[in-house]
């Protein structure tokens, strides 16, 4: 997964969401940035934990 894509499409959600002309046009773009942060944080949990493929480091250890 890239993360730049996900991150990307979240401030376009948002961006989009602040011009909104109605506010059903704005809780679709709201409804859109807050699926692409679940998405964000999902991975990023994913990923911290260790996940299938993916090695754990420590980064103070010696």
């Amino acid at each position: 997964m890239d993360f730049n894509h996900y991150y990307a499409r979240h401030q376009m959600a948002l961006m989009l969401a602040a011009t909104a002309a109605t506010s059903g046009e704005r809780a679709i773009h709201v409804a859109s940035a807050t699926g692409y942060a679940e998405k964000i944080r999902g991975e990023r949990g994913r990923r911290s934990t260790g996940g299938p493929g993916l090695l754990r480091t420590e980064p103070f250890s010696c």
